[in-house]
């Protein structure tokens, strides 16, 4: 293998690696309507697939979590039929099958 071959092959092996190890970012939607399909988005991370919660506030202090389901190997989103009432504030996070977490904004539900 020649010199400048080589020098390809490092550079090569070093973008796949920093495109396969990119973070893990969920987006913010940018509304949620409620009783109607609604498309969470994510990028990045890393293992074989994600799983999503939503977090809702109903009250100062009533909170609750729900899982919304796992994500199959290479997807980056899923759709969510909203199942709370409007005005209430919710929050998504996901968690790559590596155990990284993040989440997004709050949202308000609208109708």
């Amino acid at each position: 293998m020649s010199p400048s071959s080589m020098y390809f092959f490092v550079y090569a092996c070093l973008m796949a690696g920093s495109i396969a190890a990119s973070p893990l970012v969920i987006n913010t939607p940018s509304s949620i309507v409620t009783g109607k399909p609604n498309l969470i988005t994510w990028e990045g991370g890393n293992g074989k697939d994600c799983h999503s919660y939503m977090n809702s506030v109903l009250a100062p202090q009533e909170s609750i979590s729900e899982d919304i389901g796992a994500a199959p190997a290479g997807a980056t989103s899923l759709v969510w039929i909203a199942d709370l009432p409007a005005g209430t504030e919710v929050d998504f996070e996901i968690q790559d099958s590596t155990g990284v977490v993040k989440q997004s904004a709050f949202v308000t539900i609208i109708s």
